[in-house]
């Protein structure tokens, strides 16, 4: 099974040697996509929502048929899906357009110190502008998060920015209690899950937060596209904080312009057209091989590098050390050895790792580390690549501490 999905990727047939564990910071994309992404610009071209010639409104069609999967990806409406370069323009479109509005002083912005930067700081900007506080649950002694630190402050709080997934430990946040404890206050929630979207299923309606970031590059679709879901409750108190061609209907001098209805509101400009029909054929991608498929595969892989890590000396797994709810993301520190030393010889046994703070500094340095050594697995890879990796690991930190 392994080999037919790793035969769909092009990129390990330019590389077939390579042991590629650097999935959270971008997956390959399949060659269903990148074909996808080759006939918009072969066949269609166009431009969306302008012209009247039937090449436009062809274009214009792929487009919306491409929001009406990713909508149905996350089970939203395709009024609800905005498109957005990344997850970090969609924080930050809601951190602008929605919290800045209503953030007065003394207000409390909860959030997580496992968070990305992305949704960490544009709301530490904000709190020091407005006067308001900005808060983080802590972690536990066994690594994971402080959850009851959360349910704790969500009265006083005034908006809610949380990770499904943390992308420096793995954990699954379980967020079921947290959430409808906030809907009962009308506290808003936004959910980032670019760690999540490609390894489990999102479902907005079972999960009834108000806004949810992801990115394609992350779902293996292309970089450039991104994807904001906005409950339509709340697209009223949303803002546009671009400005251009397609979020206005109409403009005249010294009048107020008539902007548009969401989503187009907050598209402002040509979007990222061959990019959100890549991203949809990566969705489909993902729903060919069904989640089942994809948990079941990733749980293994999971499973047995933790087991792995674990068995090696003055090796530190930075997070959960069980399976239990958790992806297959493994940082590591090395007590006299530096993550850049230990990536750049195992890249030169065709081995790709991140290394550094992983966009997560704060959590990396509530786990009292300066930098980290991440290994993140998906669909493609496979235990033998494990058994390399786990030698070389070993080799090398043998070779740096001589």
């Amino acid at each position: 099974m392994i080999k037919r999905i790793k035969s769909q990727f092009p990129i390990f047939k330019s590389h077939p040697k390579l042991i590629y564990f650097d999935s959270a910071a971008t997956t390959f994309k399949p060659e269903s996509v990148i074909r996808a992404i080759t006939n918009y610009y072969e066949n269609l071209g166009a431009n969306v929502h302008r012209g009247v010639y039937s090449l436009a409104e062809q274009t214009t069609l792929a487009f919306e048929k491409a929001r009406e999967k990713i909508a149905s990806f996350i089970n939203a409406s395709p009024e609800e899906i905005i498109f957005v370069r990344n997850t970090s323009e969609a924080i930050n479109l809601v951190a602008l357009g929605f919290l800045q509005k209503r953030l007065k002083k003394g207000d409390l912005i909860l959030s997580t110190i496992l968070e990305h930067h992305s949704n960490y700081l544009s709301y530490l900007q904000l709190a020091k502008e407005r006067n308001a506080s900005f808060i983080c649950a802590p972690l536990k002694k066994d690594g994971r998060l402080d959850i009851d630190f959360l349910k704790e402050h969500l009265k006083e709080a005034c908006f809610l920015a949380i990770t499904k997934v943390s992308n420096l430990t793995g954990e699954i946040l379980a967020l079921e209690e947290i959430v409808q404890k906030a809907q009962k206050l009308s506290l808003p929630i936004l959910l980032d899950a670019a760690q999540a979207a490609a390894h489990l299923p999102l479902d907005v309606k079972k999960l009834p937060v108000d806004f949810l970031a992801f990115s394609g590059h992350k779902v293996y679709g292309p970089t450039g596209i991104g994807v904001l879901y906005v409950k339509k409750e709340r697209q009223k108190e949303l803002f546009p904080i671009f400005f251009g061609g397609e979020m206005v209907i109409t403009v005249k001098k010294n009048h107020q312009p008539v902007f548009n209805q969401p989503p187009y509101r907050f598209e402002a400009g040509t979007p990222a057209i061959a990019e959100t029909i890549g991203l949809a054929e990566a969705i489909r991608f993902i729903e060919k091989l069904g989640w089942p498929t994809i948990i079941e595969h990733e749980k293994k892989l999971c499973e047995y590098m933790l087991t792995k890590l674990l068995s090696l000396e003055g090796v530190q797994l930075i997070g959960p050390k069980t399976p239990v709810s958790r992806l297959a993301i493994f940082s590591l520190a090395i007590p006299g050895v530096h993550p850049h030393d230990l990536a750049q010889l195992l890249d030169e046994k065709g081995i790709a790792v991140r290394a550094g703070q992983v966009c997560a500094a704060p959590a990396v340095h509530a786990f009292g580390q300066e930098a980290i050594l991440r290994a993140s697995l998906a669909v493609y890879n496979q235990k033998s690549e494990i058994d390399k990796f786990i030698t070389v690991l070993k080799e090398a930190i043998s070779f740096l501490k001589r």
